[in-house]
């Protein structure tokens, strides 16, 4: 899904470029169609560019690290503890990670280098006591 999502930005750069050349060769008298074709190119970058957004959303949803974005971008300072349990989000279920701890402070990051994001938290109810959770999804 990321080459899709990837092509489909760059035939949206090209498109770009396509249609403010053809804006402008079609502003000038007799170059009717030129104009036409502007419109339907910015049409086709939307539609691409929503394209891509819908991968990426997708990607954010599933917890999907293998993605730049998401990795960077997603559960860096407060992990999710819900979850979506629908594709449009309005629903949501619990996720429980551990009943043994009062989790606190946890951070989530890739402590040991395999590019997934891991989570740590400090249980509240004994201080000093870290708890580390490794991310073992394929």
């Amino acid at each position: 899904m990321a080459v899709v999502g990837r092509a489909c930005l760059i035939i949206a750069f090209a498109l770009t470029l396509y249609g403010v050349g053809a804006a402008i060769y079609g502003a000038r008298p007799g170059n009717r169609r030129f104009a036409e074709s502007a419109r339907r190119a910015v049409y086709a970058t939307a539609g691409l560019i929503t394209a891509a957004f819908v991968i990426l959303e997708i990607a954010f949803l599933r917890s999907d690290f293998s993605y730049v974005t998401v990795s960077t971008h997603s559960s860096t300072t407060t992990p999710f503890f819900y979850k979506a349990a629908d594709t449009a989000g309005q629903k949501w279920d619990r996720m429980v990670l551990d009943d043994s701890i009062a989790a606190n402070s946890c951070v989530a990051a890739d402590f040991n280098g395999d590019r997934k994001m891991d989570l740590a938290c400090i249980d509240a109810g004994a201080p000093n006591a870290l708890k580390w959770y490794e991310n073992t999804r394929k």
